[in-house]
């Protein structure tokens, strides 16, 4: 568990003792295939550090009759996901199924926001690292827009908040 989380995007710069300080609020827990790891709409109360295996991230289509819903995203190793709701106080805004059998390092957001107030340097690295990573998805999800957008000639409105 030690060796994912060390080479984890997350844990980038962290020092032996801070990366065993995030050790101690870890947990590691086995999914099974296709098991739900959390729904749309659930409270978020943790993130997720994939040791093994795919996860499948998952949206609600709104269709007037039918529940649809569509893969978005694909988790690998060493990828993280669920961390939204340690960025603002929202519920789930998609499903994770496990695409095989899993196994996950759970950061629990109250146990990382207690450790935080207690090391505000390794807060500060895991929240920069996040933000990193944050900023690179959405560069990516820009550049799929922009490139479906050219195929389709739709043209959408983003709300920005800045």
């Amino acid at each position: 568990m030690d060796k994912v989380l060390q080479n984890s995007l997350l844990a980038r710069g962290f020092s032996d003792a801070e990366l065993n300080d995030l050790l101690t609020v870890a947990n590691e827990q086995t999914f099974y295939k296709n098991q739900l790891i959390f729904k749309e709409n659930d409270p978020a109360d943790s993130l997720f550090i994939l040791i093994s295996g795919k996860v499948f991230i998952e949206r609600q289509l709104s269709h007037p009759n039918i529940p649809i819903s569509t893969q978005v995203m694909t988790v690998k190793k060493g990828q993280i996901f669920g961390e939204m709701g340690l960025v603002e106080d929202v519920t789930r805004t998609a499903t994770a199924r496990a695409a095989s059998q899993i196994r996950t390092i759970v950061l629990e957001y109250q146990a990382l926001r207690t450790l935080f107030e207690s090391d505000n340097k390794l807060g500060y690295r895991f929240m920069n690292n996040l933000a990193v990573i944050l900023g690179t998805r959405l560069r990516n999800m820009n550049k799929q827009w922009n490139n479906s957008n050219i195929r389709t000639h739709n043209s959408f409105e983003f709300e920005y908040y800045g």
